[in-house]
């Protein structure tokens, strides 16, 4: 993160950044026309006296008692260290202990052993590296003494004494290019949110640079561009001028949807039925976004980019859809044992985008000492709406346990209106048609019991209402939700019709951080 400084006559330029320090290494000239050559089998010259100290902390390590002779050679090998600043709480509530931790050299070795010329060199790195912290919140002339001490436990303090100094403010702040956008120029500059007078903190000005480029973004300019922002800091009168250009790249709607990718897995029309905007609407970033979360929620696509681009017609911006297609088959089996159902073995195998668009084709089979099953379903998502499934199964089994043994078939559609991680709806529901054909036995052990052929009809409808916070760990809120299944059976040569009624309601209450009732 950096904000640029410039300079002029007695304005002092900086440049704030949080990147490490790079050095270097300076390169020899290639020798020119008419230079000597050095020939590398000539003897050598007698080298000068060239002496170079080994790093040491010197007078850094101040000794708070008198050590013994044995003490001073330890402080000669590796020891371990703990790192403290002093001098922030003055600053109150700013980001520069938190920034320093995550990138200071010290923090990061601090518990490990390291020698006296390590720590010296880690103590010079990091105080440079404090100084361009205090900046980006506003302190420009903070004043840092370091030193070295013995501590308990054969265990070095480095300390780092800090004076803050005055803090910067801005004198003057002027965004310009925001005249295009008309009566929601006064918007766009509260969105901005650095006024005169304010501290110059890398943070607020470079927050408030982002807030803004995504407000124009989400207000009809999509290819709304934000500069870089300079400051011109004062040291004389301890003030920042602060200008920044924006190009709004003028108000757009949207246009039509375009993919761009070979091969897709489905096509425009479906992804125009995916979106939450139409054409001609004013255009929306955070529509983008969404759009862009439901292509990777229907689990067909491996990778996506959505973004606009200069449109057909004139004042639109049209969508570009990059679609990368994902594995689009799964196979999964089980076998085991059960005391109750002997043994048992499935298999499936899955297709999610067999029937275009996002028709997963499901088989299924059992094969068991008590039940043999084969299945056969198709779930469709996203059906000529969005977040509407169409859902269809048909399936034969027979099954024999001690009390019963049936030979079924099942055929049921419907439409539904569900949940997900990524969109929780307040209203779900369900609605079908269910039909089956049973022949059944009781094995129970009554004399006469003989075999019953049913042929049932039904009309399952679910309706559910969802006011918890979350939709797996709720913590507050209450669910409500009924099933209502009018259904005719039809036994030999008579009928009956009857309704299967089935409610649900849950309430959720914290007793505590970590108990819900």
């Amino acid at each position: 993160m950096s904000l640029p400084l410039r300079c002029a006559s007695t304005l002092c330029a900086l440049t704030l950044s949080l990147a490490p320090f790079v050095s270097q290494a300076q390169t020899q000239a290639e020798p020119q026309a008419g230079e000597a050559v050095l020939d590398p089998e000539s003897p050598m010259a007698e080298m000068p006296g060239i002496g170079v100290d080994w790093p040491d902390m010197g007078d850094s390590i101040r000794e708070q008692s008198a050590a013994p002779a044995a003490d001073q050679k330890q402080d000669a090998g590796e020891r371990r260290y703990s790192v403290v600043l002093e001098g922030l709480e003055r600053l109150g509530a700013t980001a520069v202990q938190d920034r320093f931790d995550a990138l200071s050299t010290l923090k990061k070795g601090e518990g490990d052993a390291a020698n006296t010329a390590q720590i010296d060199r880690r103590t010079r790195e990091d105080r440079d590296l404090l100084e361009a912290v205090l900046k980006t919140s506003g302190y420009y002339d903070a004043q840092i003494d370091t030193s070295v001490e013995n501590a308990a436990g054969d265990r070095l303090l480095v300390r780092f004494v800090i004076n803050a100094g005055p803090l910067y403010r801005f004198g003057s702040v002027a965004v310009t290019g925001l005249e295009g956008t008309g009566p929601k120029a006064p918007q766009f500059g509260a969105t901005f949110g650095v006024d005169a007078e304010d501290a110059i903190d890398a943070d607020d000005v470079l927050g408030g640079r982002d807030a803004l480029e995504r407000q124009l973004k989400d207000q009809g300019y999509p290819f709304a561009k934000v500069a870089e922002p300079e400051v011109l800091v004062d040291h004389e009168t301890r003030a920042g001028a602060l200008t920044m250009q924006v190009e709004t790249g003028g108000e757009r709607v949207f246009g039509d949807i375009r993919i761009t990718s070979n091969n897709p897995p489905f096509s425009d029309k479906h992804v125009t039925t995916i979106s939450r905007f139409k054409a001609g609407a004013p255009y929306d970033q955070s529509m983008v976004d969404d759009l862009k979360r439901a292509l990777i929620a229907t689990g067909i696509v491996g990778g996506v980019d959505v973004s606009p681009v200069p449109g057909v017609a004139a004042g639109a911006a049209d969508i570009a859809v990059a679609l990368e297609q994902a594995p689009l088959r799964t196979i999964a089996g089980e076998a085991g044992y059960g005391t109750g159902e002997g043994f048992r073995a499935e298999v499936s195998w899955t297709h999610r985008n067999l029937i275009r668009p996002e028709g997963a084709v499901t088989l299924r089979g059992v094969a068991g000492t008590r039940e043999q099953l084969a299945e056969v379903s198709l779930r469709q998502s996203n059906f000529r709406k969005r977040d509407r499934t169409f859902n269809a199964a048909l399936s034969a089994s027979n099954i024999r346990y001690t009390a019963y043994e049936a030979r079924t078939v099942s055929l049921g559609v419907n439409l539904e209106r569900l949940s997900n991680i990524i969109w929780r709806k307040t209203w779900t529901w369900s609605a079908g048609v269910e039909l089956l054909l049973t022949d059944e036995r009781d094995l129970t052990g009554i004399a006469g019991a003989a075999r019953q052929t049913f042929k049932i009809a039904a009309l399952p409808l679910v309706l559910g209402y969802d006011r918890s916070n979350d939709l797996l760990d709720p913590t507050k809120g209450f669910r409500l939700g009924v099933r209502a299944a009018p259904e005719i059976s039809f036994a030999g040569n008579g009928s009956r019709t009857y309704l299967r009624t089935q409610f649900d309601a849950s309430a959720y209450v914290p007793a505590s951080k970590n108990v819900t009732i």
